[in-house]
């Protein structure tokens, strides 16, 4: 690429060099880009001031970075352009803009028609993404939430678990206690004749059986209940992290 030519007429040689301090100040022309007015070390920069200055980068603003460039000589700024790869991004964004602008040539853009089912199916993907994550922060944040505080219904079902073990072990008991009775041969091999007491101590023991598994029904619902309040109420102030 060609060097582009400065806006305004080189003024300045070796000679003026040696006497910068004298020089007079030349104003910009009125077409180029503002920067900050004021009165300039000397009136020109040569080549080696001008990239010592740009390769340090000390800039506080763009300004500062376009008064060096503006007042650089003719010989300077075709040193600058054509070495603008060493100096920073910025520096280079200001020397050639042009650098940083891809031609429409380069860009390859494939543009189809999503279908609706298509569509859909992006968002469900997304959707299950974040309800993962959300379940994963859940189960980690769930370890600090206190368990359920104790209502009458669980003292409800520790009271039928005892009697339920009672009753079970006062079978036992009964089954031990009780002497073996002579079978004759004749009555071998069939059904025994049934126990009364032992039949009534059994129907007991179901019946408490089915009044445990209702208590403890109950007890699960409300646990599940509350358990599910402490996820929405954590969900109302989740937010994801950003690396999801």
């Amino acid at each position: 690429m060609e060097t582009p030519t400065k806006n305004k007429v080189s003024m300045f040689d070796m000679l003026r060099m040696s006497n910068r301090f004298e020089s007079s100040f030349e104003e910009p022309p009125a077409d180029t880009e503002s920067v900050e007015k004021h009165e300039p070390i000397w009136d020109n920069f040569d080549f080696k001031t001008a990239d010592e200055l740009l390769t340090r980068d000390w800039f506080v603003d763009e300004d500062s970075i376009r008064y060096i460039i503006y007042y650089a000589n003719q010989e300077a700024w075709d040193f600058i352009y054509a070495n603008r790869s060493k100096y920073s991004r910025r520096i280079r964004e200001i020397i050639e803009p042009h650098d940083y602008q891809v031609s429409p040539e380069k860009l390859r853009i494939k543009v189809r028609s999503v279908s609706d089912k298509e569509w859909n199916d992006v968002l469900r993907a997304k959707q299950r993404k974040v309800d993962d994550k959300f379940e994963v922060d859940w189960t980690k944040y769930s370890e600090s939430v206190p368990d359920r505080p104790l209502r009458e219904i669980d003292s409800l079902l520790d009271d039928a678990w005892d009697r339920l073990c009672k009753t079970k072990d006062k079978l036992t008991k009964y089954l031990a206690s009780r002497p073996k009775a002579y079978i004759p041969p004749s009555m071998r091999g069939k059904k025994e004749p049934e126990d009364p007491k032992q039949t009534a101590i059994e129907n007991e023991i179901r019946s408490m059986e089915n009044e445990y598994d209702k208590i403890q029904k109950l007890v699960e619902e409300i646990d599940s209940a509350y358990w599910e309040t402490q996820k929405n109420d954590y969900r109302k102030k989740w937010v994801p992290s950003l690396s999801s």
